[in-house]
């Protein structure tokens, strides 16, 4: 028994491991850094309906304790933050072309 459960905690050590440093390869890259924060606020909206905001009558009373709870403060950071990063990250990929259309106006003349 305990050889067995050293064992699956051998397993999931690797792939938490194999997992982080996918991750933080892609993190490392704009356009994986990008869908990294489109898929962690993608998935934090959907959690925090879910858990923190319910629908329904009984999901309105309970929102007033669970909104207050340290995860639903999480979820909620990371939805306002990373709607901030991305819009922000709009703005520069705007940004960074109308630079490359006026440098290619100004030096065809």
């Amino acid at each position: 028994m305990q050889e067995n459960v050293q064992e699956i905690k051998e397993q999931l050590q690797t792939g938490f491991s194999n997992t982080y440093n996918y991750i933080s390869k892609a993190a490392k890259h704009p356009m994986g850094f990008y869908l990294i924060w489109v898929v962690s606020h993608y998935v934090c909206v959907h959690l925090y309906v879910t858990y923190c905001a319910p629908y329904g009558f009984k999901g309105f009373l309970t929102s007033f304790f669970m909104t207050s709870t340290h995860v639903c403060h999480g979820l909620s950071w990371i939805i306002y933050e990373g709607g901030n990063l991305l819009f922000h990250m709009w703005v520069l990929l705007g940004g960074w072309i109308m630079t490359n259309i006026i440098r290619l106006v100004y030096k065809g003349e």
